[in-house]
């Protein structure tokens, strides 16, 4: 689905939603994949017109962008990030999650949450477990915080297929 009411030509990315209201003082951008967590692909492409609705309700402007294939989202995101948006909510799982966060690693750019993979581990440890639209609102309006992020130090692993999860507990 691609609709624009914007006349200037952009990159081509493979399904567009565009949602032009009221401007809201902060520029967002919303990456949409439509197939995490456990449901079908007719169901989550829902998920986009689901954030158009709920930005009209909110009287919020913001470029929606569904995914098509693994790594799209994080060339959505540094494409937004280079678009100079605030704010990039990421309507995915854990994988959405990092491919979006991923791009905005060292910028001023904001990172919103809505959670509905299949192990949403890192929305889980931070809280974020409220429905789908409240959820996305939240991702839209909160305040931000922070978090710590971490690189992999070291070489590739020989077998791409193996992953190898550390998980820490740290405190001050």
């Amino acid at each position: 689905v691609r609709t624009s009411s914007n006349p200037r030509p952009r990159a081509p990315i493979e399904r567009t939603i565009r949602s032009y209201y009221t401007s809201s003082p902060m520029r967002i951008g919303v990456v949409v994949n439509p197939i995490s967590g456990r449901t079908g692909e007719r169901r989550g492409a829902r998920r986009a017109e689901l954030a158009v609705a709920i930005l009209s309700r909110l009287n919020m402007r913001a470029d929606v962008i569904v995914t098509a294939r693994a790594g799209h989202a994080v060339e959505i995101a540094r494409a937004f990030v280079a678009q100079g948006c605030d704010r990039i909510v990421a309507w995915g799982g854990d994988g959405t999650v990092n491919e979006v966060a991923g791009a905005i690693i060292g910028t001023n750019v904001g990172l919103g949450i809505v959670p509905c993979g299949s192990g949403d581990g890192l929305a889980r440890s931070l809280g974020l477990g409220a429905p789908t639209d409240l959820s996305f609102e939240r991702a839209l309006t909160a305040d931000p915080g922070g978090v710590d992020v971490g690189r992999r130090l070291g070489a590739r692993l020989a077998q791409p297929r193996l992953q190898l999860r550390l998980e820490l507990d740290v405190a001050d």
